[in-house]
């Protein structure tokens, strides 16, 4: 059985350094400009002669299309290609160079080898279509890049958002707005099947990202998937916050988070409740379940019954592509410069975001919409993905004092709203995803997020990226994931016992889920939730 193995944690480095690491190891390491392909060459002869069996991994999906695989041409330039980015793999990690070096130069040759993809060739793939049009896509398709980059002057991933709309078809799912505070809304989605489960699910999107990411268009909706299992669903959906709103932290997000909560538990009449948090979301579940859980040892009861982190990590020290490898001094320029500015630029976390994946949020967008005559397959993602929220002053700082160590798996290190922060206090059921190729969240650190959690724990590890891995609806034909109910101290001994399951992870977490929602009855209607607004909400559209 082959198992997915996430990427090696590549981390956003100083692209001075980067550049001046590559060009400086170009003249020792030629093989990073040359590649290793002679005709004496056994790997390149079989290449050529057709006899080859180098096929790209799994989770590649830049080389899909059967062309690359059932035409000679196209399959060598695929497998020269592969061959050469395994070369450089082999002689960055022999490279006679410090871990700062070292690592600067691995990042700095990912994003090379990304961009000189054949894929991404306009000579390559789109070569058939323009012939089938006798020339007029590229005419097409050159007029809309010339148009996207003085519209956007290549700020993020293009994206034709005049064919998407929130509230039309995307974040489109009936509900309303039954509870709105100066920093979220309380959405409550309307239910289609005449009987319900008992305790409801809220979700917790992350405070710098939209909410719809659970609820895109109909077909990959989690949302609509989850009502039509009889579950009653909640979402926070979080204000696009101003330089007024600079004060908002960490504390003022975990604050928040409890008072909805509390309006549903003790408000709305629920008395226990589902949390899921997705991306910075889910650390927003594990710390309210944490403090929850501390309150009940002084004879409060807590009302979460059980908590699901997905493509969540909480080790904000090491692990994470996000990281830089951080000094004391830098994070402290880096808080003075963001206090300066008050909030954070939304087009600028695109743009970073945008770089963090290349391959799904930059290259194959751009093959797509400018060499291929077609939009990009999941446009609704990248819709969503250039939809983020501005990050107050507060907060970024409350991340970067984060990023020098891990004070969110330290017991009692870190304190919130009036209690110490320890998460192996929590002793409700607990369940973590994780992508196998996420380049945000690497699965490794996600599981430390569930390692460190008490009670009853289940991990369950998909081969996607970081946004797939949470949209896989259950139609996905070339999704897996993988379960073993035994929680082992390695991640990678746990992954050797792992089982694999064919298809999406919806169906799994929704029996793990049904087991945890009490039993059914029938569904109250809106009368005790008066609507303020309809769903999406009037916070999305800020």
């Amino acid at each position: 059985m082959t198992h997915p193995r996430g990427k090696p944690g590549k981390r956003l480095l100083d692209s001075r350094a980067m550049c001046y690491e590559l060009a400086k190891s170009g003249i020792s390491l030629p093989l990073l400009f040359t590649p290793q392909f002679i005709a004496g060459d056994e790997t390149f002869r079989r290449i050529i002669s057709g006899e080859s069996d180098i096929s790209p991994g799994d989770s590649d999906a830049r080389f899909d299309d059967r062309i690359w695989h059932q035409n000679a041409i196209y399959r060598a330039s695929m497998q020269a290609y592969l061959t050469w980015c395994d070369t450089l793999k082999s002689e960055v990690e022999n490279a006679l160079l410090g871990l700062e070096q070292k690592t600067q130069l691995s990042a700095a040759v990912t994003l090379l080898t990304h961009a000189l993809a054949p894929n991404i060739n306009p000579g390559n793939s789109p070569v058939q279509h323009a012939y089938e049009s006798r020339g007029a896509s590229l005419v097409h398709d050159l007029h809309r890049m010339t148009h996207d980059l003085f519209a956007f002057a290549l700020s993020s991933h293009p994206t034709e958002k005049n064919l998407l709309a929130v509230g039309r078809n995307i974040a489109a799912t009936a509900g309303a707005v039954i509870h709105r505070t100066e920093m979220l809304e309380i959405i409550q989605y309307t239910p289609i099947t005449a009987e319900v489960h008992a305790i409801p699910l809220l979700i917790t999107p992350s405070p710098v990202n939209r909410f719809y990411l659970c609820d895109l268009q109909k077909k990959n909706s989690l949302v609509h998937y989850l009502i039509k299992q009889g579950f009653q669903v909640y979402t926070l959906s979080w204000r696009n916050p101003a330089r007024a709103h600079r004060h908002w932290n960490l504390e003022s997000y975990v604050s928040e988070t409890l008072d909805a909560i509390h309006e549903l538990t003790s408000t709305r009449g629920h008395q226990q409740i589902n949390l899921m948090g997705f991306a910075a979301g889910g650390m927003l579940t594990a710390l309210v379940s944490s403090l929850l859980s501390q309150r009940e040892k002084k004879g409060k009861r807590s009302p979460v019954n059980s908590a699901t982190q997905a493509i969540t990590s909480l080790q904000t020290h090491t692990g994470s592509q996000v990281g830089t490898q951080l000094n004391e001094q830098l994070i402290n320029a880096a808080k003075t410069l963001t206090l300066l500015h008050e909030v954070t630029d939304a087009k600028q976390l695109a743009r970073n975001f945008s770089w963090l994946s290349p391959n799904n949020l930059l290259w194959n967008p751009l093959v797509c919409n400018y060499f291929s005559g077609e939009t990009s397959p999941e446009k609704d993602i990248f819709h969503w993905n250039n939809d983020t929220l501005r990050t107050t002053a507060s907060l970024y700082c409350d991340f970067l004092s984060m990023a020098g160590d891990d004070p969110l798996l330290e017991n009692n290190r870190l304190s919130l709203c009036g209690d110490t922060i320890n998460l192996s206090n929590i002793q409700c059921d607990t369940y973590t995803l994780a992508g196998s190729c996420d380049h945000i969240t690497p699965w490794e650190s996600c599981y430390q997020t569930c390692l460190s959690m008490g009670g009853s724990r289940e991990f369950v590890l998909v081969n996607r990226g970081h946004t797939r891995a949470l949209v896989c609806p259950i139609d996905t034909n070339d999704a897996c994931y993988y379960t073993h109910s035994e929680i082992s101290a390695n991640p990678d001994d746990w992954l050797c016992d792992a089982t694999e399951q064919r298809g999406s992870w919806w169906p799994h977490w929704a029996t793990w889920l049904a087991q945890r929602s009490g039993g059914k009855q029938p569904q109250r209607g809106d009368a005790q939730n008066p609507k303020l607004d309809p769903a999406p909400g009037r916070y999305v559209i800020e």
